[in-house]
């Protein structure tokens, strides 16, 4: 396969580039983008002591898996902060939720090795990500740096991290399998195991399309279209054969037999999955809220104006003087 020898030929290359693992307190990285450098500000975080998120925009990158995220993050206004699998394996689940959004990304279409660490920990990390969720099978930052319409792959990647950190008070997530299953067989995402029973596949052709199934509104996704997806070479490395129904299709690609598997999965912030008060559940609006899912039903007494985002209201009424909706769960 053309781009499969390509990748063989770009790959050393690709590591000459890929991110540096950062080990001083605050440094400053130069990142060369699509015809561009970009001063990216990285901040390491030294084990043993505590490793929380240094604002409240900060974006938490396991360098194993840094490719082009850590500028694009910095692009968006986000504080990347890049940790090594040893900084990753001693977080706290506290610690991993002081971050805006936990990123795996595309280390240049590198193998499976890459996640190794999130793998070890992923009853750690997982359940603390209750933000914005987005995972695919494809390798942006490869596209970014080599070509192959980087400039669609860019804003993809712009759109999949602002996606994931779109939730202030709610840590979201994007997991790039970049080229894993390339070169691993296929089987079980171990990474995403503690979203769910995920099953990924190498794309055996690169001939087809690729194009958005569920266009999102209302959130940093709803710019992409199909021409930012297609145009990549082998836009899509991974299909997923099985996953979990929290998750729904937003791409997929249509090989030339008529067949179509996903290739990008999200699952949207999901407030029926703890308790919060504050502003977190009412939209953004200001107002005060309580808000707890019971089995798969919740229960939201608050002084907002509209329902809660993620959930499906189905009554209203008045307790204590309070405003009450009774919703279901939408996950």
């Amino acid at each position: 396969m053309v781009y499969r020898t390509l990748v063989s030929v770009l790959f050393l290359a690709a590591q000459a580039i890929a991110a540096p693992s950062v080990t001083g307190s605050n440094t400053n990285v130069a990142k060369k983008t699509a015809g561009a450098t970009a001063a990216v500000s990285e901040f390491s975080l030294p084990v043993g002591i505590s490793a929380k998120a240094p604002n409240d925009h900060s974006v938490l990158i396991l360098s194993t898996t840094n490719g082009n995220e850590a500028t694009t993050a910095a692009g968006l206004g986000l504080t990347p902060v890049v940790v090594t699998p040893a900084q990753w394996a001693a977080l706290t689940p506290t610690e991993f939720a002081s971050y805006r959004a936990i990123i795996l990304g595309d280390n240049f279409c590198t193998s499976v090795d890459a996640v190794a660490a999130a793998e070890a920990n992923v009853n750690v990390w997982s359940p603390i990500v209750k933000g914005n969720v987005i995972v695919d099978g494809t390798d942006p930052s490869f596209h970014i740096q080599f070509g192959f319409n980087n400039a669609g792959a860019q804003n993809y990647q712009q759109r999949a991290i602002a996606y994931a950190a779109d939730q202030k008070a709610l840590t979201g997530a994007y997991i790039s399998l970049s080229c894993y299953y390339e070169f691993a067989a296929p089987g079980a995402v171990k990474v995403l195991s503690g979203f769910g029973n995920f099953q990924a596949a190498a794309v055996q052709t690169c001939d087809g399309n690729q194009r958005v199934v569920a266009p999102q509104t209302g959130n940093p996704l709803s710019t992409l279209t199909n021409a930012d997806l297609q145009g990549w070479l082998c836009s899509s490395h991974e299909l997923f054969t099985k996953f979990p129904s929290t998750f729904t299709k937003f791409a997929v690609l249509d090989d030339l037999s008529g067949n179509n598997k996903p290739y990008i999965l999200v699952r949207s912030a999901n407030c029926c999955l703890g308790t919060y008060t504050g502003s977190a559940c009412c939209g953004g609006q200001s107002g005060n809220d309580v808000f707890t899912c019971s089995s798969q039903k919740a229960i939201k007494i608050n002084t907002c104006v509209s329902p809660v985002p993620h959930c499906q209201n189905v009554a209203l009424g008045v307790v204590g003087g309070l405003s009450v909706q009774s919703a279901v769960c939408n996950i």
